[in-house]
């Protein structure tokens, strides 16, 4: 009974100051919305299949464009490369392959951007490559670099392409002839 009667008397309060001509014909509220917007980025390979041309013995390099996108002023790079194979097929070992040269370091040149001077290499636009494998790329065993830091001189992102060269060498002046192929990638990271 006490519930009904406090119902009552809010009803009738309600009633009061309620009224058709003083009820709101527009009620609108606020609220506040945020993101946070994470790091990102991106890489990819302008020519996925490059033709090296054609050699018999000495150096030749890979050059390949990348391109890639950042939402950071700052990237991080590395490569992996794998040698050059005969018929494509990195498990049969009976036809030598041609190796990576990793005395030679691998050349990385950002567009708008530059090696960080006091990361490796003091700014030299180079990785040199680390003793030891890198991640197979599929089949293909790959060498790997050093890890790279370099700035962009564009303002809050890093969007554009990279040029990379890596410096293959075949010095088996008998060595079969034919089409060679291997993997070469290009890790961006924070």
């Amino acid at each position: 009974m006490k519930r009904l009667s406090i119902l009552a008397v809010a009803l009738l309060f309600l009633a009061a100051f309620v009224t058709p001509a003083s009820a709101d014909t527009l009620s609108s509220a606020v609220a506040s919305v945020f993101v946070q917007v994470v790091p990102a980025i991106a890489v990819l390979s302008t020519s996925p299949n490059v033709d090296l041309g054609a050699i018999q013995t000495g150096r030749f390099p890979a050059q390949l464009t990348w391109l890639v996108s950042a939402n950071q002023e700052q990237v991080r790079f590395f490569l992996e490369a794998s040698a050059l194979f005969k018929g494509d097929d990195p498990v049969t070992t009976g036809v030598p392959k041609i190796p990576v040269l990793t005395s030679v370091p691998a050349a990385i040149t950002a567009q708008f951007g530059n090696q960080v001077a006091n990361s490796a290499n003091n700014g030299a636009n180079i990785a040199n490559w680390l003793a030891g494998a890198g991640a197979n790329i599929g089949n293909y065993p790959t060498v790997v670099t050093e890890t790279v830091a370099y700035e962009s001189s564009q303002v809050g992102d890093f969007s554009q392409a990279v040029t990379t060269v890596v410096t293959y060498s075949n010095t088996n002046f008998q060595q079969p002839m034919g089409q060679y192929s291997g993997k070469i990638r290009l890790t961006a990271l924070f």
